[in-house]
């Protein structure tokens, strides 16, 4: 009779059990990826400030567009996965024009200026850490070390940095009101 009852009660208690733990792990996801995202996004945004603090350009205007326009903060649902973070790319900045030129027999400042792709100014500032263009031969551009790419990394391999967003999606996952779960898991 005793086995009888208890059959009963776990057939009451499992569908809620399974319930609260599918809205835990809901709350989990979400905040997980939120989380993520928005630490992304401040470190992404942190080794770019690192990078242009580091040097203080002598032979070209500095324009910030890496700073305020090579990354971008994500949050998605799809298929009832959640999933957030930071895209870092050229997509949104501008080719460079310079204001200036040297001519390169006479290495004399001249008026008028060229044009960098987008994507070079990126590959180069970015990912190799290069302030100015390392293609010019007439000076030799700073470089920042580790690159912004590199420093950035670095942040987010961290293992104390992916406990921080954990410890935030657990912490919004263990917040939620459960009949069973409280009481006997959390």
């Amino acid at each position: 009779m005793c086995a009888t009852i208890k059959s009963q009660i776990m057939k009451k208690i499992a569908p809620v059990v399974r319930k609260e733990c599918r809205e835990y792990y809901r709350t989990y996801g979400e905040a997980y990826a939120r989380a993520a995202s928005e630490m992304y996004t401040q470190t992404a945004r942190e080794s770019l400030e690192y990078f242009y603090n580091d040097y203080m350009p002598l032979s070209y205007d500095r324009t910030y567009d890496l700073l305020n326009n090579a990354y971008e903060q994500y949050l998605n649902k799809e298929a009832g996965v959640y999933y957030g973070g930071v895209k870092i790319s050229p997509e949104h900045m501008q080719d460079y024009v310079s204001s200036y030129d040297i001519d390169p027999d006479t290495e004399k400042v001249i008026p008028g200026g060229h044009v960098i792709a987008k994507g070079v100014v990126f590959h180069d500032t970015w990912e190799e850490g290069y302030h100015g263009n390392p293609d010019q031969n007439y000076y030799i551009p700073a470089q920042t070390s580790p690159s912004p790419q590199e420093w950035f990394e670095a942040q987010i391999a961290d293992p104390a940095y992916q406990d921080r967003i954990n410890a935030i999606a657990v912490a919004a996952a263990q917040s939620r009101k459960y009949t069973y779960i409280n009481r006997y898991f959390i």
